[in-house]
């Protein structure tokens, strides 16, 4: 017990739980013996005899003996068992008398035999092994060689100097001066010509002709289909420019109010409250109705823009643009010349109404996005300065003084810009900061104050200091060169050494007396 007291707690529960299987040596054997007692006693029903323990083993070495107390299937178990055990031995007597007549050579001819065997197939694995890595040596080698027989420069016809492939990535050889070959001509003159290799020259030269008039032919016709453009297509050309305009500001229309929507989300989250969940066909109907309205309209001013900038002033444009009536624009057909040159007056400054306007469209949305992107930074630079308020000690230290002047409201004069931003309810972000420099100011003031009176302070203790050591050169003697000046021609007078001691303003020769004491010794 004292044992498992230092054991674990773990292994402690284990032996707890096992304690009840878990027995002394003497106690086991015990049980033991109790158990064969018991087997003994049902085994052998009163009996003198007992049978042996090892009846499940059908050894030949063991013996059975059939009893009399036996009921009927335990006798013809141990029947049956007899006659095994009798084929047995009967087995064991055959074979052996068979295995007599070998002899120990024979033994040792066949265990040779099996080592022999056993060399032999070692020695055709490793041959085929060998095989093996030679036929593989062998496959690589032939796929190289297939590889570069894939190759142009395999071909016999490749090295050919008259195949055409293999000069024809190579530039023309400079002519030859005629000074050299002027004997040459007149040896070929003179030697007989070869007709065949004039042949195969003209033929050459043949395929080259055509070859470049095949080129230029192709370029010929390139610039003539370039050149040659209908004047339908020009005015499709500027028709459709004119339509690629009207597609832009459609779009740059678009975008500039998606970003005013964007800028006033409030509006557009209290419009969504105020419409109601479930709408009705009706109402969906008519909104697309007066959509459709409203584009139309759109579409016909701008056929009139496109007419205009197009300058067709000739196309008979519609009387109506729209049948709502809050808003009917009609267009009159030219009656005379009057009203045409003042159209063609009007046309002329179309161009420029369309780049201011597109130049408003962009100021427009280049505002809207600064807006949002300052009301963003203003969001996140109060959220730093709230942060900054509640980790800082310095604005409850050092708050700013908020003066109110009711007298100059009173007597009405005007109020600066300034001085409302800070009388304002909300506090602004130019009004925080202003908090934090007036806190930064008086704490940089405290810290100038604290400063001078340490340094009164210290000023103070310095001067006491050098008292104090005046003091104690005037004990000592030891009197500054400018106090010492003064005295110097009275005490020369005197015979009054400058450099004195503590005793030296005592009575008496003791300097004398020790001088003899010095003088006898």
């Amino acid at each position: 017990m004292d044992d498992l007291a230092t054991l674990p707690e773990g292994i402690r529960q284990i032996h707890h739980t096992l304690s009840p299987y878990i027995k002394q040596r003497q106690d086991a054997l015990h049980v033991r013996h109790v158990l064969a007692a018991h087997l003994n006693s049902n085994v052998n029903s009163g009996d003198s005899f007992l049978t042996p323990a090892t009846l499940s083993l059908a050894e030949p070495t063991s013996e059975v003996t059939q009893g009399l107390g036996f009921p009927g299937v335990q006798h013809d178990y141990l029947r049956s068992l007899q006659a095994n055990l009798k084929a047995q031995r009967d087995f064991a007597a055959i074979s052996s008398q068979r295995d007599e007549p070998e002899s120990h050579s024979e033994i040792q001819a066949k265990t040779h035999d099996k080592v022999t065997s056993k060399e032999i197939s070692v020695h055709a694995f490793l041959d085929l092994e060998k095989q093996r890595q030679r036929k593989e040596r062998f496959r690589i080698i032939q796929d190289v060689v297939d590889q570069l027989a894939q190759k142009p420069a395999a071909t016999q016809d490749y090295l050919d100097l008259k195949s055409v492939d293999v000069l024809k990535n190579i530039g023309s050889l400079p002519s030859v001066p005629p000074s050299v070959m002027a004997p040459i001509e007149h040896l070929q003159d003179s030697e007989r010509t070869d007709l065949k290799s004039l042949v195969d020259r003209l033929e050459k030269s043949v395929l080259r002709a055509q070859l470049l008039l095949k080129k230029e032919q192709k370029l010929l016709a390139k610039v003539r289909t370039d050149a040659s453009t209908p004047k339908d297509q020009q005015e499709q050309g500027s028709r459709q420019k004119a339509l690629e305009t009207a597609r832009n500001e459609l779009i740059n229309w678009i975008e500039t109010e998606l970003g005013k929507a964007g800028d006033s989300p409030a509006a557009s989250e209290g419009q969504n409250s105020s419409v109601p969940e479930n709408i009705g066909k009706e109402y969906i109907e008519s909104q697309l109705a007066s959509i459709k309205q409203l584009y139309g309209q759109y579409l016909e001013i701008r056929k009139r823009l496109i007419v205009a900038a197009t300058e067709n002033l000739t196309t008979s444009l519609p009387a109506e643009v729209g049948t709502d009536d809050s808003s009917d624009m009609l267009l009159d057909e030219p009656t005379n010349d009057t009203s045409s040159t003042k159209n063609a007056s009007t046309f002329s400054y179309l161009e420029d109404l369309v780049l201011i306007s597109n130049e408003q469209k962009s100021t427009i949305q280049q505002r809207s996005y600064l807006t949002s992107s300052l009301a963003k930074q203003g969001k996140e630079a109060s959220k730093d300065l709230d942060r900054l308020v509640d980790e800082s000690h310095l604005l409850p230290t050092y708050p700013t003084q908020t003066v109110n002047n009711p007298q100059r409201k009173r007597l009405g004069e005007p109020i600066s810009f300034e001085q409302e931003i800070s009388n304002s309810d909300k506090p602004t972000l130019s009004s925080r900061a202003k908090a934090w420099v007036f806190a930064a100011e008086s704490s940089s003031i405290a810290t100038k104050e604290a400063v001078l009176e340490r340094l009164e302070d210290g000023e103070s203790a310095l001067a006491g200091a050098y008292q104090t050591l005046n003091d104690l050169q005037r004990l000592l003697g030891c009197l500054p060169e400018e106090q010492g000046a003064e005295g110097d021609a009275g005490r020369q007078k005197l015979g009054i050494s400058n450099i004195g001691g503590v005793w030296s303003t005592l009575d008496g020769n003791l300097g004398v007396i020790r001088t003899d004491d010095l003088t006898s010794d």
